[in-house]
């Protein structure tokens, strides 16, 4: 049942796997008790489920009590109880309660150091997190700074063409396109995309990236190459919606709307007034 749940996890299926390990919770807590190991693992699971899903109260309270569980229980410096943080403090930055975000992301990157090393990719990870937490916040020189960190770390641990480094490329490029390097955004850019044709070309990521360089590529004033990225782009990530986490699906709208823009920058007023109208209707 976990490993069914896994599936549809890693498919976007979350309603499906939420259902399931909802109900692996329950068996587990009645057959082996709340703190044993292997309900706590799915108590995790459940909460990833849920904070895919939106339902961003549930796995915090999920997350929360699975955690304090493994304090108690493992000890503050187990790796699951370390990992356990790490999900507690993304889930407080998909409900944009920063300030409750990055002393935990300061105190686990310090752990992880300390338990698995500078290298563990758990640390990388919990490193990635801060620094888009640091965005969020509109820290960006801080964000950069730590990305550009996390990057010489990944490309040494997992290579170039992990999809964790590729992930870390396109937050560079987003904090890149926030302070106006347009023409350095779109170099990053270019190689994420690269790297998605060659390894998973259907994903939504791929189609974000697109949108991004095609921003970039609008803001040169290079419309007609921006044009078909934006276009691809934004009908790619329409078509995998179900798969994109709830944090990140108003990027679909924020991609429609810079096709609008597009054509009101490009002096082409009907186009923009049509791309409008079909947004509005879907």
């Amino acid at each position: 049942m976990s490993a069914l749940a896994n599936i549809y996890n890693h498919r976007g299926n979350y309603e499906r796997a939420e259902s399931i390990c909802a109900r692996i919770v329950e068996i587990e807590r009645r057959a082996l008790g709340e703190e044993h190991p292997d309900t706590l693992s799915t108590m995790n699971n459940l909460a990833v489920a849920s904070l895919y899903e939106g339902k961003y109260a549930d796995a915090e309270a999920i997350a929360s009590r699975a955690m304090e569980i493994k304090r108690r229980v493992l000890g503050k410096d187990h790796p699951d109880t370390l990992s356990g943080v790490n999900l507690l403090a993304v889930i407080y930055r998909n409900e944009q309660k920063y300030d409750l975000a990055e002393p935990l992301l300061l105190d686990v990157i310090e752990a992880w150091r300390r338990v698995m090393g500078p290298e563990s990719p758990y640390t990388i990870r919990s490193m990635h997190a801060l620094a888009a937490v640091y965005h969020k916040e509109g820290k960006d020189q801080q964000a950069k700074a730590l990305i550009k960190e996390t990057q010489e770390l990944r490309r040494k641990v997992l290579g170039d063409n992990h999809p964790d480094t590729r992930t870390g490329m396109t937050l560079l490029a987003e904090i890149e396109l926030a302070e106006q390097k347009f023409g350095d955004a779109a170099l990053v850019l270019r190689q994420v995309i690269d790297g998605y044709e060659k390894t998973s070309p259907e994903t939504w990521e791929k189609s974000y990236g697109q949108t991004l360089l095609g921003a970039c590529l609008a803001e040169l004033k290079k419309y007609a190459d921006a044009e078909p990225l934006l276009r691809s782009g934004y009908e790619g990530m329409r078509r995998q919606a179900a798969a994109i986490p709830s944090e990140s699906r108003p990027l679909i709208a924020q991609a429609g709307e810079r096709i609008v823009q597009l054509y009101l920058t490009w002096d082409k007023p009907d186009l923009a007034a049509e791309w409008r109208q079909k947004l509005q209707n879907q």
